[in-house]
């Protein structure tokens, strides 16, 4: 074995070894991990509780994923719904005033524009047929045809 081969560390050879054959990125990562857990979980529950003891923490968390997911601000979240009454935009049934996984938001994907607020129902159906417009023409003529057919079935007996 070459002599600078025993300082190279094993996880990335281009490193120099720093403790049981591995570089100091990877031996900190698997003491903070492997070696003393307990440790690492405190901190990370310190951290959790730092951040939990603000008075805003909740509405800057709902603030934060609406503008990473949607690009949208929580204030704009809020007139949305307000100016949806607080309803579902398909199907009208009431929706929960607060930011949820219930109170889908409705968008575009390829230009990227917000539509509306949807229940998860709506929200289900729509992703069903991909936001195809003649596919959900087809499905709601398909109904009707169907309604009529039971309706006149009911009228003659």
């Amino acid at each position: 074995m070459p002599a600078h081969a025993i300082y190279q560390a094993e996880c990335h050879p281009e490193r120099p070894h720093y403790c049981r054959r591995m570089c100091l990125a990877c031996y900190s990562r698997h003491y903070r991990m492997v070696l003393n857990p307990g440790a690492y979980k405190r901190k990370a529950k310190a951290d959790y509780d730092r951040k939990r003891a603000r008075p805003d923490w909740e509405r800057e968390s709902k603030d934060w994923g609406l503008r990473r997911r949607y690009g949208m601000t929580l204030a704009e979240w809020e007139h949305k719904y307000d100016a949806q009454d607080g309803c579902c935009a398909i199907c009208l049934s009431l929706l929960p005033r607060e930011v949820s996984r219930r109170v889908h938001v409705d968008h575009d994907h390829v230009p990227r524009t917000l539509r509306g607020l949807r229940c998860g129902t709506c929200n289900q159906g729509l992703g069903n047929f991909k936001d195809n417009v003649d596919a959900l023409r087809a499905a709601a003529d398909y109904l009707e045809k169907h309604a009529l057919a039971a309706a006149w079935r009911d009228r003659i007996s």
